[in-house]
């Protein structure tokens, strides 16, 4: 019977966990790094392994240390994060979205769950949630990751539509974007809604504020019963104040989420034409505590919106809530 052949040692060692002396198999990667496993963690975490090692080993083909090699067609870093997920410990870190999809995608290939449950784990409390949640978003409608498409969606509402561009889109259908989009819009609406002044303003209410009350500031059309003392009377908005709400209301259709309410609160910088001098400081504290009163409330406008993701996988929709909690 012929002799294996016996490779060099050009190749380069994987880090730990992958340097096990006691190894069984030599996983080689596309750049000739060795990752030293076992057959059975393998067999165990992809069928596609497993069918491997059932088939007779060949006597012919390319061995290290005693050990059988097999060659992947994958470098070393997605291998690294592919294979990392096999231990109960091991949780994948990536610089990119990009990295994430082209392990995601060897998962695919080897028929492996360890990479799409670390990628729920990992990406939901990643930095990529917010500064690329519309890339997040159609990263897992792409693999069917269902609950990381509906906290990404719901972060997606952190940014304007159509968001910062994202490679991952090329890989989803238009459907899912197209639902994202009218998603979107419709968390828009029903945030937008809550910036209209009531009818009655009893004194405890956030609505009442200095915009009713300073005599030296220009009034506006709205007119709203305040009750400033013992009676409720009919009073007059200020106009500063009307088209202030006016900006808020645009802006929170542009981007529906409590952040947008906190990002409006004027600053003693940017108190320009905010009330008069008479009013200012007042106007100031009683409009930051408006929107900070309306900030839980846009939170629960937008949890009662539904998101449909149609994911590239199944057949029919799959329907889903989408949350996004206010933390003061």
């Amino acid at each position: 019977m012929p002799d294996p052949v016996v490779l060099s040692s050009s190749s380069e060692h994987a880090a730990k966990p992958f340097d096990d002396p006691d190894a069984d198999v030599i996983i080689r990667s596309s750049d000739d790094v060795d990752f030293r496993l076992y057959k059975l963690l393998l067999s165990l975490s992809s069928p596609v392994f497993r069918a491997m090692f059932d088939l007779p080993q060949p006597t012919l083909g390319d061995w290290k240390d005693g050990l059988p090699v097999v060659r992947l067609s994958e470098d070393s870093k997605t291998l690294f994060n592919l294979l990392l997920p096999i231990f109960p410990w091991g949780i994948p870190q990536f610089d990119t979205v990009q990295e994430w999809h082209l392990v995601l995608e060897a998962g695919e290939k080897y028929q492996m769950d360890g990479p799409r449950v670390a990628a729920g784990k990992a990406l939901t409390g990643s930095k990529f949630i917010e500064t690329q949640s519309l890339g997040v978003y159609a990263l897992a409608i792409r693999f069917n990751l269902e609950e990381l498409a509906r906290i990404a969606a719901a972060s997606t509402l952190l940014h304007n539509i159509p968001g910062l561009y994202s490679d991952e889109l090329d890989g989803i259908r238009a459907t899912a974007l197209h639902r994202l989009i009218v998603y979107h819009q419709e968390c828009g609406r029903k945030a937008a809604d809550l910036i209209v002044c009531p009818k009655g303003v009893p004194v405890g209410s956030i609505w009442n504020g200095e915009w009713f009350r300073c005599s030296k500031c220009e009034e506006s059309h709205l007119i709203a019963s305040v009750t400033n003392t013992a009676f409720c009377s009919p009073s007059r908005a200020r106009r500063w104040w009307t088209e202030f709400l006016s900006d808020v209301e645009a802006k929170l259709k542009e981007r529906p989420c409590p952040e947008t309410l906190r990002d409006s609160i004027p600053t003693a910088s940017s108190m320009e034409g905010f009330g008069c001098a008479a009013c200012r400081v007042r106007a100031l504290a009683d409009t930051a505590k408006l929107m900070e009163g309306l900030m839980p409330q846009v939170s629960r406008a937008i949890d009662s919106v539904g998101l449909h993701a149609f994911t590239s996988e199944l057949p029919s929709d799959v329907s889903f809530q989408v949350e996004l909690k206010y933390k003061p």
